[in-house]
């Protein structure tokens, strides 16, 4: 028979995973602005589900739509021809 303990963390999310975790969408409009804003509420979202460094930019890139999005496929295909650096940190994608 299963004790409190073990029934807890039968029922743990395991680390690394975000069922619930659902950051804004970003469409790479040229306002300043917008783009502060959603970096903060990225961020935000972050720190409250205490989300790794190797996690963020594919959690991130995960919500870019329009320009944003042709602007991680060119990047990530740069990254691939080494005409770029590898984004590997919430601070290489802000960069």
């Amino acid at each position: 028979m299963l004790d409190f303990e073990d029934r807890r963390h039968q029922h743990q999310t395991p680390k690394n995973s975000f069922p619930f975790l659902k950051l804004p969408n970003f469409n790479g409009e040229s306002d300043p602005n917008v783009y502060l804003g959603w970096e903060a509420k990225v961020e935000q979202i972050f720190n409250v589900y205490e989300v790794d460094e190797d996690q963020k930019v594919k959690l991130a890139s995960l919500e870019f739509l329009d320009y944003a999005m042709q602007w991680w496929h060119q990047t990530v295909m740069d990254i691939g021809l080494n005409k770029r650096p590898i984004v590997v940190s919430w601070d290489d994608l802000r960069l």
